[in-house]
C-alpha cells in the first residue's frame, strides 16, 4: 500500500510496537522541534495501545528506510482518530517537517473514512484546510532560566508576587510548604485522583479518569521512568499534610502538566498556584506545557503559546 506513489505503508497493532521501532520514531522525533511534546513520544502511544484494542500505527517506508509513523484509533465505522483522543494534547504525524505526504491517501490506506482532530499541531500545515478552530496551548518558556522568566513576569504579570505573598501568608498561618518533584510514592497519585474525581463530581461532572483505558494508559506512564520519558507525581505538603497534587509527563525538555486538583481546606491559600510556582522553580525543563484551555491561572503564568488546529476530513 501506498500513501503517495513513493511511500509503503505498513499497518501494525499499536503493541507491536517494538524497541527498534521505538528507536526510529525517536530518532525521527528529534529533527523536528514541533515534535519535542512527550504526547509524540513512541512510549505514549504504546501505553495507550496496552490499553485500548482498537490502536493502530502507520509505518510510512521510501526506498525500504522508514520515514514516519502515524499512531491512531479506527473503530468498525471507519471513524479515526488521533492515538489517546480525548487525552492527548499534541497530536500530529511522527514525520520530518520538510517532508510532504498525501495525508487523504494515508488515511485511505488506513481504512479511516472520517478523521477528527482537536489538538493538532499547526505546522502540519495540510490540516489548515480541515480545520474549523485555532486554538492556543500556553507555555512557560524557562530556556533562559527561572530568574529571567521572574523578572519578565515581575514587569508583565502580578502573578508571582501574588503567589510568594500567599505562600509567606501560609506559613505564617499554618505552617512551613514542602514542596516534592517527582514523588515516586502510589500514594499521592492516587490522592489526587480521588480529588479530581470528587471535584468533578461536585460540579456534576464525570473525568475521563473513571474511564478504564485512560486510568490503565495513566497508570502506566506513571510507571514510566525513561531519560526521555516519563511519569511526574509533584506534591506539596504541609506539616507532612498532602495539599495539592500535580501529575505531569516529561520528555527531554518539557514538562506538561495533565491532571492536578488540591484539598480545599486550604482553598482560601490558593495551593495549586502555589505548587505551579515551586514546579516552574524546580522542573529544570526548558518549557512547562499548560495545556491547551483558556483558564485564568494559565494566561496569568505563560510567556508564549503554541497553536493548534481542530476539525475533521471526510473522505
Amino acid at each position: 500500500m501506498s500513501a503517495s506513489s513513493d511511500i509503503k505503508v505498513t499497518l501494525i497493532r499499536g503493541i507491536e510496537l517494538t524497541h527498534e521501532l521505538k528507536e526510529i520514531w525517536k530518532r525521527i522525533q528529534d529533527t523536528s522541534k514541533d515534535l519535542e511534546s512527550p504526547f509524540f513520544h513512541p512510549e505514549f502511544t504504546y501505553a495507550v495501545s496496552l490499553n485500548r484494542q482498537d490502536s493502530y500505527i502507520a509505518i510510512l517506508e521510501e526506498n525500504n528506510a522508514i520515514i514516519g509513523f502515524l499512531p491512531f484509533h479506527r473503530d468498525n465505522n471507519g471513524k479515526g482518530t488521533p492515538i489517546g483522543f480525548g487525552i492527548s494534547d499534541y497530536q500530529g504525524i511522527i514525520i520530518d517537517e520538510n517532508r510532504s505526504i498525501d495525508f487523504i491517501s494515508l488515511l485511505e490506506e488506513c481504512k479511516i473514512q472520517k478523521w477528527y482532530f482537536d489538538h493538532q499541531i499547526t505546522s502540519q500545515a495540510y490540516f489548515r484546510e480541515f480545520s474549523h478552530t485555532i486554538s492556543d496551548s500556553p507555555i512557560i518558556n524557562l530556556e533562559f532560566g527561572y530568574e529571567k522568566y521572574k523578572a519578565q513576569q515581575y514587569i508583565n504579570s502580578n502573578v508571582i508576587k501574588k503567589i510568594e505573598k500567599q505562600i509567606r501568608r501560609f506559613e505564617k498561618e499554618i505552617g512551613k510548604l514542602d514542596f516534592v518533584i517527582n514523588e515516586k510514592s502510589v500514594s499521592q497519585f492516587e490522592i489526587l485522583l480521588k480529588w479530581k474525581i470528587q471535584h468533578l463530581k461536585e460540579l456534576g461532572k464525570r473525568h475521563k479518569l473513571c474511564v478504564d483505558w485512560v486510568s490503565g494508559t495513566m497508570e502506566h506512564i506513571r510507571n514510566c521512568s525513561l531519560p526521555d520519558f516519563e511519569g511526574m507525581v509533584s506534591v506539596l505538603f504541609i506539616q507532612n499534610k498532602t495539599i495539592a497534587v500535580e501529575f505531569g509527563i516529561s520528555s527531554q525538555k518539557i514538562l506538561h502538566g495533565w491532571v492536578s486538583s488540591y484539598d480545599k481546606e486550604f482553598c482560601k491559600y490558593s495551593p495549586g498556584l502555589i505548587l505551579q510556582l515551586k514546579l516552574i522553580q524546580n522542573a529544570n525543563k526548558k518549557i512547562i506545557d499548560l495545556g491547551k484551555g483558556a483558564y485564568s491561572y494559565k494566561q496569568r503564568f505563560m510567556n508564549s503559546k503554541n497553536s493548534l488546529f481542530e476539525g475533521m476530513i471526510n473522505i
